[in-house]
C-alpha cells in the first residue's frame, strides 16, 4: 500500500467510495490552492527586490538566494536625491511621502529594466547590484550600470515639475558607481534576513555619489 492515499476493501460499498472519492478530490484541490499560494507570497516577496528573470530562476530552483554569503565580482550602482535628508525638516510629511515613493518606484522600475538587483532603499538612496545573484563579466556589467544611471537622471528630471507643483525644490541626482570584489548573499538570521553586498565597493560608490 505504499503511496496510497486511501484504501477500501471488497466488496465496495458505492456510498463509501464516493464519498472517499470526493475527499480526495477536495484534499488535491487545497493542495494546489496552497502550492498556489506560496508561489504567490513567494513572487510578491521577491519582485520587490529582483528582476523577474531573476525571480523566475529562484522559483524555479536555478538561483537560490539563500545560499551562504560568497565573493564574487559586481558592480555598485548608489544613487539618492542630494541633500534631501536636510530638507526633511522643511517639509510637510505627507508630501514627502508621496514625492519619494514616485521616485524610489521610477528608480526600482528602471533597475530592474537594466537586469539590475535592487539590495536596498533607505530613504531616497537606491543602492543596485549588477552581478549577482546572476553572473555577468565585469565589461557588461559596467555598461548595464552607466545606461542605467542615466536612465535615473533623466526619470528625475521628468519628475521635476511634480516637485515644482508640490512647492518642492528640483531633485538632483548623485550618483556613484564602483565595482570590485564583494561579499554578496544572504545575511541576517530566521527573523529578518536580507540579500545584499558588504564590502569596500559599496563605501566608494556611497563616497563618489555624496562627492558629486
Amino acid at each position: 500500500l505504499t503511496g496510497a492515499d486511501a484504501f477500501l476493501s471488497k466488496p465496495f460499498d458505492e456510498v463509501e467510495l464516493c464519498a472517499v472519492v470526493s475527499n480526495l478530490l477536495n484534499l488535491k484541490h487545497r493542495e494546489n490552492e496552497v502550492e498556489q499560494l506560496n508561489d504567490k507570497l513567494v513572487k510578491q516577496g521577491l519582485v520587490r527586490f529582483l528582476p523577474p528573470e531573476i525571480v523566475e530562476g529562484v522559483i524555479s530552483g536555478a538561483l537560490d538566494l539563500a545560499e551562504k554569503p560568497a565573493t564574487c565580482d559586481v558592480t555598485v550602482l548608489l544613487v539618492e536625491i542630494w541633500g534631501f535628508e536636510q530638507s526633511l525638516r522643511h517639509q510637510r510629511a505627507e508630501v514627502t511621502g508621496v514625492l519619494l515613493n514616485r521616485y524610489l518606484e521610477e528608480m526600482t522600475r528602471i533597475a530592474f529594466d537594466h537586469g539590475g538587483v535592487v539590495d536596498r532603499l533607505a530613504g531616497d538612496r537606491v543602492q543596485v547590484l549588477f552581478g549577482a545573484p546572476k553572473t555577468l563579466d565585469m565589461k557588461a556589467q559596467m555598461q548595464l550600470s552607466i545606461g542605467c544611471a542615466f536612465d535615473m537622471h533623466d526619470a528625475v528630471v521628468r519628475l521635476a515639475p511634480e516637485w515644482i507643483n508640490r512647492g518642492r525644490e528640483v531633485p538632483q541626482l548623485s550618483i556613484g558607481i564602483d565595482q570590485g570584489s564583494l561579499l554578496v548573499g544572504t545575511f541576517g538570521g530566521p527573523l529578518r534576513s536580507e540579500y545584499t553586498a558588504v564590502g569596500v565597493t559599496v563605501r566608494i560608490a556611497e563616497k563618489l555619489a555624496r562627492s558629486a
